[in-house]
């Protein structure tokens, strides 16, 4: 408020201090009134020479431009100028970089073209040539492997051959040949096929019965094992039967005949062990050679046997193959092929390949290398010329616009004599302008000098009663800005009043609260320092009967370390007796499982009835059985020594005899007599189930031939009334079998020859093809017959043929046909018309009768598509 009142006062002495300077004003203007009038006249004349000023500077800016406009023009055409010549240089210089380019590509394309040509050339012949190294490595590679495998089988093909073959190294038996699959080869596509005839591949082959018995005895003496021998000087009766001419059906081989020999002396033992054996490419084949007139026994590729019998088995998946190789590896008379000499040869030939393989990936690499420059010499080839191309036409357009342009700049060029006319008009100017600023210039120095006389005259009195003026509204000025501030500051302190009065209501609840609090928390520390006083007394006598309690423990650790060395010792006695009580038991389980054992190998012992032996004994007679008092009075030490003799001896017999053949005889007997009984009844069923097969293949046969006769002569018939003289013929192309081939079907047109239905014209055909329908449907008529434009391919005399022969047909049968000739509109009972408007699809159904009937009648005759024709009409499309 009091700076309002102030500010009042403040503003009313402003009001008089502005009225003093005016009065003082008027007071001094009459004072300098001479000075006034001469500055009036001196500004008046400063206006009329500052206009001479004005009008000089306009003319003379008007005339620089004009000079400038003049001038500039000319550069400007230089400047485009000199651009397109710029233009063109990088233009010229792609143009030669390209040219060498492309040179450079022509000149390299035709050198690495030959030169791929020549590596392509001399890689074809790396890969003929490593192509041949492969397939010998390959063969070398085969015939190593199995020389290495005849090698390693000689080393591990069993012990008695290996014995053997020992004994005829040392010269003991000379008369030894070998195992038989050994000395001899056949074709590895008959591998499987023998593996599984030959039973005795694996036997081994002497000169003599001698030979084989000193072998015997020699694999007894030993104890090397059994083995079975073939004495080729008993099978010599066997040479005039394998040299007989044999005819075998469908002149299938036979397999003794595919074996190769190194020793003709061996071939018997072959004959032996396969007969008239024969080998078929399948099962069926097998069958139709096993069961002709003659019997034979077959194999097949894959391990199947026919028996003589007419037995079966082999094949299956788990198949026997490798009992003998392609060549005999077991050469009669010692000699055999050198190994080493094989691998060697192997790894010269594996050396030379790979100098060959690495020859050819480097020919290889370098065609990929020579194709993608020869593809980037083309590429920028084709590039290079359509650049070229583009680049001649650039410098065309570049070089006529060069000629345009220095046209347009010597035309735009400056006439000198204009220039120098346009400079002598702006210098001019520039005179006049200078002149005039001349003139201007002495005449605002002398205002100038007026005025500085009347402030001179006028300034001390005007001072003083401006500064009081310029006081007075400084100080008014700093009133109001203060008042100002001073209402912010209110209306903030008035917000800040809010604030801190609900602040404090804030904080007062918040220190009641707290009191309250402190208050509690006072109570609880009272509390606990009560329990803790109590828990301290308490601790404090714990702490007494802890004490107590180590004092009891220390006396007892002493006592428990006297019990634990009583312990210790215990346990040291307790585990020397554990051990004598594991000792025991395990000799009490041994001796229980040996008494268990020996009960076993007791009750497995009988008296067995041995065939064909003169020894008879009875299968009745037990063993005998001690008791346990006969059993004590037994000396245990003589026991076990007989028993020891007893078992060397029976280990020798063991080895020698096969005390298991007579039980594997019986049982194979017995399932001998099951599989006969089996195979009878399997028999006969098989006959029940052929003699049935055959019946329904026969009635088959029957049924086909009456309706194949009647079908042949109702199409000869039905051919020569369509073609009107024409002849048809249905043969059958295997009459024993006709299932197996199918039927030809010729015919002779009217006026020419026979001939096959394919030969025929589509018009023929046709016509041929519709006689062989009708023939079918004659021997199978059916109620409704749906025919597709049978008659595109037929001229109007056919037409009319055929019309009139389904017109006549239509006594019996409802025909429905789609055609587009006007022959087979006309004698159609109902037409049924396809058409479109609109786009949409609609039918209309006319019925031709009406037309004929009754022409005067107005009815168009139509009816609904959905009514469909009668059941014994023809319905024509």
């Amino acid at each position: 408020e009091e700076l309002k009142k102030v500010e009042e006062k403040l503003t009313h002495a402003r009001s008089e201090e502005e009225a003093i300077v005016e009065r003082t004003l008027a007071n001094l203007q009459l004072e300098t009134q001479g000075l006034q009038d001469t500055l009036t006249q001196l500004s008046n004349k400063l206006i009329g020479l500052k206009n001479i000023r004005d009008d000089a500077n306009a003319k003379y800016q008007v005339a620089k431009t004009e000079l400038e406009v003049y001038v500039n023009k000319e550069e400007k055409e230089i400047k485009k100028l000199h651009k397109i010549r710029t233009s063109l240089e990088e233009v010229n210089k792609r143009l030669r970089e390209e040219e060498r380019k492309s040179t450079e590509a022509r000149t390299s394309l035709p050198n690495n073209q030959q030169e791929l040509n020549e590596a392509e050339k001399e890689l074809a012949e790396v890969k003929q040539k490593d192509h041949g190294l492969r397939q010998e490595i390959n063969s070398l590679m085969a015939k190593t492997q199995e020389k290495r495998n005849q090698v390693q089988d000689r080393r591990s093909r069993g012990r008695v051959l290996d014995f053997i073959m020992k004994k005829k190294a040392e010269g003991i038996v000379p008369g030894v040949f070998g195992r038989l699959g050994d000395l001899g080869g056949i074709d590895a596509k008959y591998d499987c096929a023998v593996s599984t005839a030959c039973g005795p591949l694996d036997y081994i082959v002497t000169d003599t019965v001698r030979t084989a018995k000193t072998c015997v005895e020699l694999l007894k003496k030993h104890g090397v094992g059994r083995g079975n021998f073939i004495a080729l000087d008993q099978q010599q009766g066997l040479i005039s039967q394998y040299n007989r001419p044999i005819k075998t059906p469908e002149n299938i081989p036979r397999l003794f005949d595919l074996i190769k020999v190194n020793d003709e002396r061996v071939r018997p033992a072959f004959y032996f062990g396969l007969r008239d054996t024969l080998v078929a490419n399948d099962l069926s084949q097998a069958k139709r050679c096993a069961y002709g007139s003659v019997r034979y026994r077959v194999v097949t590729l894959f391990g199947e046997i026919i028996e003589i019998a007419g037995t079966m088995s082999g094949g299956g998946r788990d198949k026997r193959t490798g009992r003998m190789g392609r060549s005999a590896t077991v050469m009669t008379d010692g000699s055999s092929d050198d190994l080493v000499q094989m691998e060697q040869q192997l790894s010269g030939l594996k050396d030379q390949s790979n100098q060959v393989q690495q020859h050819r990936v480097s020919l290889e690499a370098k065609i990929c290398r020579l194709k993608e420059e020869i593809k980037k010499s083309r590429i920028v080839l084709s590039s290079s010329e359509v650049e070229l191309k583009e680049l001649s036409q650039q410098e065309q357009q570049l070089n006529q616009q060069v000629n345009a342009q220095e046209a347009i700049a010597t035309a735009a060029s400056a006439d000198p004599e204009v220039v120098e006319e346009m400079t002598q008009k702006l210098n001019k100017l520039k005179e006049e302008l200078d002149i005039a600023n001349k003139n201007s210039g002495e005449v605002e120095d002398e205002v100038k000098k007026v005025k500085s006389k009347i402030d001179a005259a006028t300034g001390g009195k005007m001072k003083e009663v401006r500064q009081k003026l310029e006081k007075t509204t400084t100080k008014l000025n700093k009133v109001t800005a203060e008042i100002t501030k001073l209402g912010v500051d209110i209306k903030a302190a008035a917000r800040d009043e809010v604030k801190t009065t609900n602040r404090i209501a804030t904080l007062t609840s918040e220190i009641a609260e707290n009191e309250a609090s402190i208050l509690k928390s006072q109570e609880f520390s009272n509390d606990l320092i009560e329990k803790i006083e109590k828990m301290t007394k308490e601790l404090e006598s714990i702490n007494n009967d802890i004490s107590d309690l180590e004092k009891e423990i220390r006396e007892m650790k002493i006592t428990t370390n006297d019990l634990n060395k009583q312990i210790s010792s215990l346990k040291a006695t307790k585990l020397n007796e554990d051990q004598k009580m594991e000792a025991i038991e395990k000799n009490i389980k041994d001796n229980e499982h040996g008494i268990a054992s020996r009960k076993k190998q007791l009750a497995a012992l009988k008296l067995n009835e041995i065939p064909a032996n003169d020894f008879v004994c009875d299968p009745g007679t037990k063993l005998i059985t001690y008791s346990q008092e006969e059993i004590e009075e037994f000396d245990v030490a003589g026991l076990r020594y007989l028993h020891t003799q007893l078992d060397e001896q029976l280990n020798e017999l063991r080895s020698n005899v096969n005390l298991n053949t007579i039980r594997d005889f019986k049982e194979k007997s017995e399932i001998l007599e099951a599989r006969i009984n089996d195979y009878d009844e399997v028999t006969l069923q098989r006959n029940e189930v052929r003699k049935g097969h055959d019946e329904v293949r026969k009635a088959r046969l029957n049924e086909f031939m009456t309706g194949f006769s009647i079908i042949c002569s109702k199409l000869k018939e039905m051919y020569q009334m369509i073609t009107l003289g024409g002849d048809a013929e249905f043969d059958l192309i295997d009459t024993l079998d006709p299932f197996a081939e199918g039927v030809q079907f010729s015919v002779r047109p009217p006026k020419k020859s026979w001939k096959n239905i394919s030969n025929l014209s589509g018009g023929e055909k046709t016509l041929s093809s519709l006689a062989l329908v009708f023939a079918l449907h004659y021997y199978k008529p059916s109620p409704l017959y749906v025919m597709d434009e049978i008659d595109a391919a037929l001229d109007f005399k056919n037409v009319s043929i055929v019309a009139n022969y389904i017109k006549e047909r239509t006594k019996n049968a409802q025909f429905i046909i789609i055609s587009l000739r006007s022959n087979m509109f006309e004698l159609a009972d109902i037409l049924v018309g396809i058409y479109k408007t609109y786009n949409c699809t609609k039918s209309v159904t006319i019925t031709p009768a009406l037309y004929c009937g009754n022409n005067n009648n107005n009815n168009d005759g139509g009816e609904n598509a959905e009514n469909g024709p009668p059941p014994s009409k023809k319905a024509k499309t």
